[in-house]
């Protein structure tokens, strides 16, 4: 690198803004074999400083540990601090609630449910919805969406889908207009048959279904 100097300065803590600094000093003559070797060392500094970024590497970190809660265990937030987690061993519901981001559990009482839970969805911390998988072990029926609006001392039927192949498979309210919300289940008469659907403009205030046209094979 005859009349070339580079220097390489690079922050003490990388992360995704950082860059490396490349002072060139008398740039005449410099060969293509020069200017190439700089470009790779640029180029790898780039990348080191990406995987070396906070942003790349976030960890997950184990918070807590819960039994019965089943193999398919549902999560809804209401905030940071506060969620729920639904879930249950075949054929018993369990719900948890926290409300310091995980650091204890308390039980959530599921009496007027039957069937482990698949599906949860958390409006407030009153307002709760929950759906099962219409059959002990998830096996699929005439599947039920609960209610409660007193966080669970009281749970109401609110939907059955009917059928023999009913399962709950989400429970979702928009975050940024929650006055929508739709519940959908597995096609309560077999695969390749109609979807079962419910849907609410008003907050859960009322709520219509609809049997969407079903496709062949597993989704």
């Amino acid at each position: 690198m005859k009349n070339t100097k580079i220097n390489y300065i690079k922050s003490n803590k990388m992360n995704i803004n950082d860059f490396y600094k490349i002072n060139t000093i008398k740039m005449k003559n410099i060969s293509s074999k020069t200017l190439k070797m700089v470009f790779y060392t640029f180029a790898c500094a780039i990348l080191l400083s990406a995987i070396t970024s906070d942003t790349a590497f976030s960890q997950w970190g184990q918070v807590n540990t819960l039994t019965n809660v089943g193999s398919f265990p549902s999560i809804s937030m209401v905030t940071d601090n506060i969620f729920f987690i639904a879930g249950g061993p075949s054929g018993t519901p369990y719900i948890y609630k926290t409300t310091n981001g995980g650091a204890t559990f308390s039980s959530v009482s599921t009496t007027g449910i039957t069937l482990e839970l698949y599906s949860i969805w958390a409006v407030d911390v009153n307002t709760i919805y929950v759906g099962d998988g219409g059959a002990a072990g998830g096996g699929g029926g005439n599947a039920n969406v609960y209610k409660t609006t007193n966080g669970g001392t009281n749970w109401t039927v609110l939907f059955s889908t009917g059928g023999t192949n009913g399962f709950i498979n989400g429970i979702v309210f928009s975050r940024t207009n929650p006055q929508i919300g739709i519940i959908q289940s597995d096609p309560p008469t077999g695969v390749g048959n109609a979807f079962w659907l419910a849907k609410t403009t008003n907050g859960g205030a009322n709520w219509t279904t609809s049997s969407p046209s079903g496709v062949s094979g597993n989704l």
